[in-house]
């Protein structure tokens, strides 16, 4: 196994389950919320580094595991 592989995996992961609870609690902005929060730009922005950083992260994860499989 891999060791710096498998750090460099769980770290994206770490970094893209930080995005996702930014993004969750961020929002856009509405009514509902008296139209705060980030833009849509950056909602959508944030969305796709999230989804960056989940392949990423299963790539390097993959990548760290004996070759025989």
């Amino acid at each position: 196994m891999h060791w710096k592989s498998y750090f460099i995996g769980l770290v994206f992961l770490v970094v893209s389950y930080l995005l996702y609870r930014l993004n969750k609690y961020g929002g856009v902005p509405s009514e509902e919320n008296n139209w705060t929060g980030s833009t849509r730009g950056n909602y959508i922005s944030l969305w796709m580094w999230t989804i960056f950083c989940i392949i990423v992260g299963i790539v390097y994860l993959l990548k760290s595991l004996p070759s025989q499989i």
